[in-house]
């Protein structure tokens, strides 16, 4: 076979000879108005009628194009050929041509013999098929989309020119049903599609929380009959289904939600949140959102509050009571807790025991055993001789201890020593109700009737100073404190009901020869007094009617205050100074009354209706009180109970602490626990 002749880097219609013996043709195909998919060219032999043809991808633009063929006939033709082309609208030149022409060429050997033919169709809208003015097959040539062999659509239009109409293809108007029960139409929808049409089913929307407001996004869904509870006919703009208090139109609250589904959370607290604040426990903190309420911002703390303990008997080991807070409530409270019992200075982690029946260690076992004396601790009574009825009574140092009373009693007992010693009459032979000894020296400060005054310079003096000057009248009560290297003294009494009504008094004493101060309670007779340095101190006894009544010391201004009178109870025969909030004072008919540093104010149980003649108190769970029935009580904090009943009458009391108590009464009795 000879080689092939390529015109124009195209295409060759030839026979298989090696050399062309009587020339060839160059043929030029143009095509205008569209673009056919496939070109069939032709050539035949004039003569002999024989054929050669060969199909042609048409290439160009959909508006036209050309293409370019070699014809290169066989020997055995003649020299005059015919050539023609066909256009197709199919790949492969499948159907029928859309336009086609024909021409004649004469060959001449070694020249080429140029032909051109010229085919003309339309197809307006460049989709590839004809129009049909021009043998097509494109039954809409204004529409692209429109063509044979396109996807028929459901929009009643023949997309696929079949000739067969949307109503057929897609059953439009015909009965449809979805579901159990709906029943509609077949329609055509705006995408293309055929769908049921159900003009009777309500649409719906998942509403899970059941709130009126759909699922934000859901599809709708078609019910034919009533819609079942989980939809809604509302819209569907619920940012959260799973909750009925979000949804559009609700209240938005501070809660860290999109309340209202606007996209922003609390934005009608966002001015408060974030800002610095301070919590209920007084810690720095920021405000956030409170969710309990949803409707307020609540402080949250930046910095953990300590546990502070309160300290109810200042014996620096807070109890139970705690309170959580960044700042230190009151000096009261400390960091430390532990204490097994909150109202006895003498019971705390690591305190000595003391035979007094407690735990005073914390360590969960009572040790009396081992500190109580031999044969077990009981209430024992030495009596000083001469039969007085002892009412003063004042310790010193490690177990010293002054007493006095009628008929210029009087008897000290030294720390090292177990026996008492009577002093009686080396100051006078009247009594003296009211003593006070110096703990440093043992020294004591007397007070007696007719405004007497007197010193004892220490337990072994033999004599006593009386220059000092007056009290004005009797004196019952006397307490004093360490004042560098002399003293100051706080004494009270009262002026005797001889010819006018019973005037009280209060004075300030340095202890020397110097005057006193002394001043005047109208018909207020004090019948004892306590305090502490730099402390509250109290003058207690009774107003007009017999009825308890307090006076404080102000030390700013010097002068004596008059507390509320008659709180409830009768007049007080005796006061206890514990720490700076706590005081017990005690009188007839069983009162007791408790002052923590406010109002003083009637305990709600006391231990008897006798008359109370002393008191003496550790905290709030070990307060003691004798009464002139000759009964020692005891309140530990939550009830009374009889502790003691050494006899006779008992008036004042005192004790270093609950292993260590002295009472003294009639008869010159001293009555001490334990023994």
């Amino acid at each position: 076979m000879r080689r092939v002749l390529l015109l124009l880097s195209l295409f060759a219609l030839a026979s298989c000879k090696e050399e062309p013996t009587q020339g060839a043709v160059k043929l030029t195909v143009t095509y205008s108005g569209f673009r056919p998919r496939c070109v069939l060219v032709l050539a035949r032999d004039t003569a002999s009628g024989k054929e050669l043809s060969k199909t042609v991808e048409g290439k160009g633009e959909p508006s036209g194009g050309s293409l370019v063929v070699a014809v290169l006939p066989p020997d055995d033709w003649g020299s005059a050929v015919a050539v023609e082309a066909r256009a197709f609208e199919r790949a492969g030149c499948e159907g029928n041509p859309v336009a086609s022409q024909a021409s004649s060429a004469t060959l001449t050997p070694g020249v080429p013999s140029p032909v051109t033919l010229t085919l003309t169709a339309v197809d307006d809208d460049g989709d590839g098929f004809v129009s049909p003015v021009t043998n097509g097959t494109d039954c809409q040539d204004k529409a692209a989309t429109i063509y044979p062999g396109a996807e028929e659509r459901c929009n009643d239009v023949d997309d696929n020119c079949d000739g067969v109409l949307d109503v057929t293809t897609f059953q439009l108007g015909q009965s449809c049903r979805e579901g159990d029960s709906c029943q509609g139409t077949y329609r055509c929808n705006a995408s293309g599609a055929a769908y049921c049409d159900l003009p009777t089913a309500t649409l719906a929307y998942p509403d899970v929380d059941r709130d009126g407001h759909g699922k934000k996004d859901a599809t709708a869904e078609r019910f034919c009959g009533a819609v079942p509870a989980g939809y809604t006919t509302g819209a569907a703009d619920d940012c959260d289904d799973s909750r009925m208090s979000v949804r559009p139109g609700a209240q938005e609250l501070c809660n860290d939600v999109d309340d209202d589904c606007d996209g922003t959370e609390d934005e009608d607290y966002a001015a408060q949140l974030g800002m610095a604040c301070t919590t209920s426990q007084k810690c720095a903190g920021r405000n956030i959102c409170d969710t309990s309420t949803g409707t307020a911002v609540t402080c949250m703390g930046t910095e953990d509050p300590t546990a502070w303990y309160l300290d109810g008997d200042s014996d620096n080991y807070g109890g139970a009571t705690v309170v959580q807070s960044c700042q230190r409530p009151s000096e009261r409270h400390l960091a430390q807790g532990g204490d097994c019992n909150d109202g006895n200075r003498f019971t705390r982690p690591g305190a000595q025991e003391l035979c007094d029946q407690e735990d005073n260690d914390c360590n969960a076992a009572t040790e009396d055993t081992s500190v109580c004396p031999a044969g077990g601790p009981r209430w024992a009574a030495r009596v000083i001789p001469g039969g007085a009825i002892l009412s003063g009574i004042s310790l010193w140092g490690d177990g010293g201890v002054w007493v006095s009373g009628t008929g210029g009693a009087l008897a000290v007992k030294k720390p090292e020593e177990s026996a008492f010693t009577s002093r009686a009459g080396i100051c006078d032979s009247s009594p003296w109700y009211g003593i006070w000894a110096d703990p440093r020296s043992g020294r004591a400060y007397l007070g007696g009737t007719n405004g007497r005054l007197g010193i004892v310079a220490d337990a072994d003096a033999t004599s006593c100073q009386r220059n000092p000057p007056s009290a004005r009248s009797d004196t019952w009560g006397l307490v004093g404190f360490a004042d560098g290297s002399g003293v100051k003294l706080f004494g009270a009494g009262y002026i005797p009901p001889t010819v006018v009504l019973p005037d009280g008094h209060a004075f300030v004493w340095d202890g020397t020869a110097s005057a006193v101060t002394v001043t005047l309670f109208d018909l207020l007779p004090r019948y004892d007094i306590h305090g502490l340095v730099n402390g509250p101190i109290f003058a207690v006894g009774a107003n007009a009617v017999a009825q308890a009544a307090i006076h404080r010391f102000d030390a700013m201004q010097g002068t004596w205050v008059r507390m509320t009178d008659g709180v409830s109870g009768g007049m007080l025969n005796a006061v206890r100074v514990v720490h700076p909030q706590l005081a017990y004072a005690v009188g007839n008919n069983g009162t007791v009354l408790k002052w923590e540093g406010g109002n003083w104010a009637a305990m709600t149980t006391k231990p008897t209706n006798d008359h109370l003649g002393g008191v003496e108190a550790f905290g709030p769970s070990a307060v003691y009180v004798a009464s002139r029935a000759g009964k020692i009580y005891r309140f530990n904090g939550a009830q009374w109970s009889e502790v003691g009943s050494p006899g006779g009458s008992l008036f004042r009391m005192a004790g270093t602490h609950p292993g260590d108590l002295w009472v003294v009464g009639d008869g010159g009795r001293v009555i001490h626990w334990p023994q």
